[in-house]
């Protein structure tokens, strides 16, 4: 039984090495960390696969080599060699486990080369050919028995009473516990029923352990660069067990539920820790930025430093995840739109100030002069450069004023050159401000 177990799990194991090379993606390092931790986890491996008491942890290591290189082909290869070798040399090798494999390797057609495909096919037909050869051996292996007796009696109500008790477990412990006494109440007969009942809760229970390993993993601070991969990890493996304990009684299931809430407990732990450190980076950057913007002399030139500093915070504003701290972050953009419009409006206040400074002079300059020329001259020194598209009322009705009561005292000539040039001139910019 230990050893059909064992195989049970081998065939768990491939199915979450999908899950593994889907997620590598999310791993913050370099191409050739990527490699060199492959290239030590296929060393381990090939290592362990020559021991047959080793497959187990073999696997392991080699679906960890893939994630890290999706696509080797010579680490797929030579990691079905090593499940088909011992098919082959174990006489008690779970047939059902090569579906698994062929499905592993149905999954790695996405990773791998174009030109390794074919590669990828005769392997499949290796893992079919192999499929075959165990079912004829296992056939005749099944011919030569012969049976001295049907089922007992006793042992059939016996294992009935112990999968009815376990239907009505609370916990996948007692689970599997009590389907394993439904097993060893049939002493050997066939027991293929209970065994598939059995084969999903092993796989949940070495999946929540799978889960519980990738959580401690995540609170590691020396792995704290690859935390939230972890966690990533962990959720696309609980997606897998939802859809095992699904078969299984509801009661048992509160036990994914309770990995779940650690799981997304443990999220919101290192969501909140990242976010606030980002936060106050940002804070920083705020408060020096408000500092130097005080010391600018025009409007444009803070308004420049606003926007690079907006900017900058949107940026970095992507990876705060945690609610408490997108919410700070947003009152603090706030204050920084609200700095902006300030800006803006003392711009727009200094360029009339300084077309009513203009304006002015025009009246000091002219006085009650009724000289044509003059008034056409000293109109557009002052008047001409004004951009009247930024003029408030007061100001606007101001140079009307001024404009229309010189404009009556020139005459025609002068009056057509002062209209061109306040028409033509190039105006000052409210930039300049």
């Amino acid at each position: 039984m230990r050893r059909k177990n064992f195989w049970i799990f081998i065939a768990f194991i491939c199915i979450f090495a999908q899950i593994f090379c889907l997620s590598v993606n999310a791993i913050a390092i370099t191409e050739e960390e990527a490699n060199k931790f492959a290239r030590q986890a296929y060393d381990k491996a090939m290592s362990l696969s020559r021991n047959s008491n080793s497959i187990d942890a073999a696997s392991m290591y080699f679906i960890n080599a893939l994630s890290f290189n999706p696509g080797r082909i010579d680490i797929i290869s030579a990691y079905v060699n090593m499940i088909i070798k011992n098919a082959e040399r174990n006489p008690s090798f779970a047939v059902d486990s090569l579906d698994a494999l062929n499905d592993f390797l149905s999954a790695q057609i996405m990773t791998v080369k174009p030109d390794d495909i074919q590669k990828i096919i005769r392997l499949r037909e290796t893992v079919s050919k192999t499929q075959e050869s165990l079912i004829n051996r296992s056939a005749s292996r099944i011919a030569g028995e012969r049976r001295s007796s049907s089922p007992s009696a006793n042992s059939n109500r016996d294992a009935k009473k112990y999968r009815d008790r376990a239907e009505k477990a609370r916990t996948l412990k007692d689970y599997i516990q009590t389907m394993r006494s439904a097993q060893e109440a049939l002493e050997g007969e066939d027991e293929s029923d209970i065994s598939d009942s059995l084969q999903p809760a092993l796989a949940l229970e070495a999946g929540i352990k799978h889960i519980e390993k990738l959580l401690a993993m995540s609170e590691n601070r020396r792995l704290e660069p690859l935390q939230m991969y972890y966690l990533q990890l962990a959720e696309a493996s609980m997606q897998q067990l939802a859809a095992l304990g699904a078969i299984l009684p509801s009661a048992v299931n509160e036990e994914l539920l309770t990995v779940k809430k650690k799981i997304e407990s443990q999220v919101e732990k290192i969501s909140e820790v990242r976010s606030s450190a980002i936060l106050e980076q940002i804070r920083r950057e705020y408060d020096d930025a408000r500092h130097d913007i005080s010391l600018m002399d025009t409007e444009q030139k803070k308004i420049d430093a606003i926007n690079a500093l907006m900017q900058s915070i949107t940026e970095r504003a992507q990876q705060i995840t945690s609610q408490k701290a997108a919410a700070s972050l947003r009152d603090l953009m706030q204050s920084v739109q609200q700095q902006m419009m300030k800006c803006r409006e003392e711009q727009e206040k200094r360029y009339n100030q300084w077309a009513i400074d203009e304006i002015k002079d025009v009246t000091v300059e002219l006085g009650n002069s009724s000289i044509s020329s003059s008034i056409c001259n000293i109109i557009i020194a002052h008047l001409a450069d004004i951009d009247t598209r930024y003029l408030n009322f007061g100001a606007q009705n101001r140079l009307n004023s001024v404009y229309m009561g010189y404009y009556q005292k020139m005459n025609d000539g002068d009056k057509e050159a002062a209209d061109i040039a306040l028409a033509s001139n190039g105006k000052r910019k409210l930039s300049e401000f």
